[in-house]
């Protein structure tokens, strides 16, 4: 007998799966991104239906199908907002994604579940983690000011993104911002050095 996410893809006719444990789990529908939360990141996966869930494996090196429960591995399992336009078409490239080999920097979980639903091909938590480490190294290590303020900006406009959401963006403005800022601080106190100021009345 075909699994049941077979004739899932075929009929287009998802339906909402009621888990029953304690504690009870949402409901879920195929095509949703479902993530479990570990010491210092997500891990994501698509639910394909049928307590059934498509994920990125670091452990096996590779894209493979495994029930909810060994995903949920007695974490608690949320919605995640990433979220495909087309559901049913995110199960399918999950589906074609299968045996895909497994990479930290490029095909992680977070790599598979966003190119299975059609959006930018990007790791949010990596990028986070690539901004803290430069934004902390140029406070720690950088002799110029101005660089070290970059790097606080950075990290601010990081600490200000929404999880599952690029802080690329967020922490660019924040760097310039910044950086500026002590440029202008510095231009400001070479042409006007403390004391040589004459105030008139």
């Amino acid at each position: 007998m075909a699994p049941f996410w077979y004739s899932l893809v075929d009929t287009l006719r998802p339906p909402k799966i009621v888990f029953s444990k304690s504690p009870p789990m949402s409901n879920f529908n195929a095509g949703d991104v479902l993530a479990t939360k570990h010491v210092g990141f997500r891990h994501y996966r698509i639910y394909v239906g049928d307590n059934w869930v498509i994920h990125n494996s670091k452990e096996t090196g590779w894209v493979e199908l495994v029930t909810l429960e060994e995903f949920a591995d007695n974490h608690p399992v949320t919605l995640s907002t990433i979220k495909p336009a087309h559901p049913l078409l995110a199960v399918r490239r999950a589906m074609r994604l299968l045996n895909f080999p497994y990479s930290l920097f490029s095909e992680n979980c977070e790599h598979f579940v966003r190119t299975a639903c059609g959006l930018v091909k990007e790791s949010t938590q990596v990028q986070k983690y690539l901004i803290s480490a430069s934004g902390i190294g140029a406070l720690l290590m950088a002799d110029n000011n101005v660089i070290k303020a970059a790097g606080a900006g950075a990290l601010i406009g990081e600490w200000l993104t929404p999880s599952e959401e690029s802080p690329v963006g967020n922490a660019a403005v924040g760097a310039c911002f910044t950086a500026g800022l002590a440029f202008l601080i510095k231009v400001v106190g070479t042409a006007h050095p403390t004391g040589s100021c004459v105030w008139e009345g």
